[in-house]
């Protein structure tokens, strides 16, 4: 992740967003497949995203990228230290306008589609660095902010951009007596693919953040583009809001899953938050939303029930049907999406792969 600093960007008042009545119909029956991607020579650090149309797998220690079909079927590796030694470790891969765009730390690269490099650059930015209280921050003062690289996703672009989820992750920064911050601050960038500047930060945290309790953990975002449409998801929020591509405000949906434990604590000790072990912890106890994807008239949302008790915790997924719950199911295991290449939307088995071999659910509605 990269360290950043901005304190001037227009805001967005997240009430603009006209709210869809969303009901829970349960009237889709989804079909789940199960296929293996079989790896050799891999590290146990590695991520899976489907693009152009192929399922890739990156290691991110390594340095390659095994390419396979829809079926699972070995295609082909790409890059790896030995040929590329200037690589360090690879954040993300997103694919726009038939060209790769690989993130290694504050580096960019662009390959064409055979993994042909074409131009490299640092991620450009201008800091502003002001003077500041660590113990109580004034978010009129000061905002740093880090470019998630790893929740970037693939999609058509926005006017030679592509988007970067935006967190802050300094518990002493995060204005712990007040809302102030959540009001704010950002959650998105946009990265222009010319010049690879961040040209802008937009989108606020949402009303649970700005109007409720301090959630230091669950300050992740998410997205997912879809017909010029921007679909973004927060831990903490049940409802997903939907930009278009100008970044005006158009409406918002969803419903909260059954057996949620969404009674959030709040965090009011700096010492509890520097706590290397209290991220897991929260995220063992209560529930949070962790990903989406939208694609045509579908979106699929991830989500994690918390502590049921006798530490029984679930995994969920909800599938929204033009904006309507048509289906809802929790596994034991723990799901992360991967993309879709129809017919199938396809899910990594994180509990159940290893180095070696690597399951995918493949759901699909019939």
């Amino acid at each position: 992740m990269l360290l950043l600093c901005f304190t001037r960007y227009g805001t967005v008042v997240m009430n603009n967003y006209e709210l869809i009545k969303t009901e829970k119909i349960d009237n889709v029956q989804i079909k789940i497949d199960t296929s293996f991607l079989d790896l050799k020579s891999s590290s146990d650090v590695y991520f899976i995203k489907i693009l152009n149309g192929k399922i890739h797998v990156i290691d991110k220690l390594y340095g390659t990228i095994k390419v396979f079909n829809k079926n699972g079927k070995y295609l082909d590796t790409y890059l790896g230290k030995k040929m590329y030694p200037y690589l360090n470790e690879i954040f993300s891969l997103s694919y726009y306008n038939n060209s790769y765009y690989l993130v290694d730390n504050y580096l960019i690269y662009k390959f064409n589609s055979n993994f042909i490099l074409q131009d490299s650059s640092n991620i450009k930015f201008k800091p502003n660095i002001l003077s500041f209280d660590t113990e109580n921050p004034n978010p009129n003062q000061v905002m740093f902010y880090q470019l998630n690289f790893e929740a970037m996703n693939n999609y058509v672009g926005l006017d030679d951009k592509l988007i970067i989820p935006v967190e802050m992750e300094l518990p002493k920064l995060n204005a712990y007596n007040t809302n102030a911050y959540y009001k704010k601050a950002f959650n998105f960038a946009l990265l222009d693919t010319n010049s690879f500047k961040v040209k802008k930060l937009f989108s606020n945290w949402s009303n649970p953040y700005q109007h409720g309790k301090n959630y230091p953990f669950l300050t992740s975002a998410s997205y997912s583009i879809n017909k010029g449409l921007i679909f973004k998801n927060y831990e903490a929020d049940t409802l997903i809001y939907v930009m278009d591509e100008s970044l005006t405000p158009k409406f918002k949906f969803g419903v909260c899953p059954k057996n949620m434990n969404r009674d959030y604590r709040p965090t009011k000790r700096l010492a509890e938050a520097f706590d290397a072990t209290a991220l897991e912890k929260y995220q063992k106890e209560f529930g949070y939303f962790k990903s989406i994807i939208a694609i045509d008239s579908y979106t699929f949302r991830l989500y994690s029930t918390g502590n049921l008790g006798k530490n029984n915790r679930f995994n969920g997924l909800q599938i929204y049907h033009n904006y309507q719950l048509v289906a809802e199911k929790q596994f034991n295991d723990e799901l992360e999406i991967i993309g879709y290449l129809k017919p199938f939307y396809y899910f990594l088995s994180k509990s159940k792969s290893s180095s070696s071999r690597v399951r995918l659910y493949k759901i699909s509605i019939p």
